[in-house]
């Protein structure tokens, strides 16, 4: 994972396709699990926030789970308020509810 793949990437986050979204989100979060800020920097300024935070609720959950590692990397930073600023904690509160009541069915 490079910063020159980032565009290519963050197209495939933006895009209707489960496969390119899965893989566009493992690609932004193996940039931040290198840990350097000037990756986290980049990828927050592509204005990708909004978008991670909308495939936490994606029918598929390869993309759920990395889009949510994504905000694993992003909650120790700078950048944790712009997640939560984007919505972030309705979606996991309600993530959590439904996870929750899944195990009670089970």
């Amino acid at each position: 994972a490079t910063p020159e793949q980032l565009p290519l990437e963050i197209s495939a986050i933006n895009s209707s396709n489960l496969s390119q979204q899965y893989h566009g989100c493992l690609f932004i979060h193996q940039l931040f699990k290198k840990g350097e800020n000037k990756m986290i920097d980049l990828v927050v300024q592509s204005g990708i926030i909004p978008r991670l935070i909308q495939l936490l609720n994606s029918p598929e959950h390869n993309v759920q789970l990395e889009s949510a590692q994504c905000f694993d990397c992003i909650v120790g930073t700078k950048h944790a308020v712009l997640a939560v600023d984007n919505g972030i904690i309705p979606i996991v509160v309600n993530q959590r509810i439904i996870v929750m009541h899944s195990w009670k069915q089970m």
